[in-house]
């Protein structure tokens, strides 16, 4: 017992020294407009630093999430394929496939498929 107390202690008092050694050795960062300004090139900026998330590219990514999720719970399946029924494996893998099928129909009728609106 008397070890893991000397263990806790010591690794207080190195993580403690190396906290120190960060803070003595690191630059002090002023706040400065100039500095969290985007650079570019000596001009002004013309536009905000930040900009609007695309609406497109944020529903492609959703889908693609979605079907990578799809595929994930999918693979398991692979190793029990022996030792179950062939029948149900056949329901269970036609199942999720029509599923997935559905859902890419699904974005397509409602166009989220076209990258440009």
């Amino acid at each position: 017992m008397i070890y893991l107390y000397l263990y806790m202690i010591l690794v207080f008092i190195i993580s403690f020294i190396l906290m120190m050694i960060n803070k003595f050795i690191s630059m002090n960062k002023s706040m400065d407009f100039e500095k969290s300004s985007p650079f570019e090139c000596g001009f002004n900026p013309i536009t905000k630093s930040y900009l609007p998330f695309s609406l497109p590219f944020y529903l492609i990514t959703m889908m693609f999430l979605i079907f990578d999720v799809e595929i994930i719970l999918f693979l398991p399946l692979i190793f029990y394929l022996k030792s179950m029924n062939s029948i149900c494996t056949f329901m269970l893998i036609s199942m999720f496939l029509i599923l997935l099928i559905f859902t890419l129909v699904f974005e397509w009728m409602n166009s989220y498929l076209n990258w440009m609106y």
